[in-house]
């Protein structure tokens, strides 16, 4: 995991269409996030 302290909103939806995940902090815990509409 790379973690990043700034990336733009685009940077993120490249690396979710390319089958990415990515995590983020909510109030009590990490979240994960994905393309649900992607096969991989």
């Amino acid at each position: 995991m790379s973690p990043a302290r700034h990336i733009s909103s685009r940077s993120l939806a490249v690396h979710l269409k390319r089958g990415g995940v990515i995590a983020y902090p909510t109030e009590s815990c990490y979240g994960l996030g994905c393309d649900p509409r992607n096969r991989r």
